[in-house]
């Protein structure tokens, strides 16, 4: 088995996109993983509206692109998964980021899987981002993109055990996995 190095473009936040890749490139490290927050960034509008015209601008960083982070709304809880109002404009976007990915060459998408919003539970914010995860996933996959959650403090999503029940539910499904988010909630490595 091979390991591929990757780095954040946000890593680099004084530098443009080709920065970050350049200096990327110069340690070393074959790929970047690329957002739309922090900087240097790509545009989720731009994206979303002319995905090819954005997937060349990425094809001539010189570089892999090893990951899309991709949020839906504004903010961690605009549009997000455990909303039932927003599946429909989310599978919308999602197919043109999956078309994004397939022209510039990536081959993963990580989404946060949503928050506990008003008047809903924790347990009815796992069903709902379920649902609107099991309509995301066939697009990734048509695609050839390899769909991933990270769980995260602040989500819905704050347990191990609850982790396993949404891998459960959602097959073809992977996650992006920080333990920082399960030791800050006092989890033990064997959790």
């Amino acid at each position: 088995m091979s390991v591929e190095l990757s780095c954040t473009s946000w890593s680099f936040p004084a530098c443009s996109l080709d920065e970050a890749a350049g200096i990327a490139l110069t340690l070393g490290v074959g790929a970047l993983d690329l957002g739309y927050f922090y900087g240097p960034a790509l545009d989720r509008r731009a994206l979303l509206q002319s995905p090819g015209a954005v997937a060349a601008e990425v094809r001539r960083l010189g570089t892999k692109a090893a990951n899309l982070y991709h949020l839906f709304g504004e903010d961690l809880g605009d549009r997000n998964l455990a909303r039932p109002d927003a599946l429909k404009d989310n599978l919308k976007d999602f197919e043109r980021v999956a078309e994004f990915c397939g022209e510039a060459g990536v081959p993963s998408v990580m989404l946060l899987p949503g928050v506990v919003n008003a008047g809903q539970s924790r347990r009815e914010a796992l069903e709902q981002s379920a649902r609107s995860l099991q309509e995301l996933v066939p697009v990734a996959q048509e695609a050839g993109v390899t769909l991933a959650v990270e769980p995260h403090v602040h989500s819905y999503l704050e347990s191990p055990g609850m982790v396993l029940e949404l891998l459960e539910q959602v097959p073809g499904l992977t996650i992006v996995l920080d333990y920082a988010h399960f030791v800050c909630l006092g989890y033990r490595q064997e959790e």
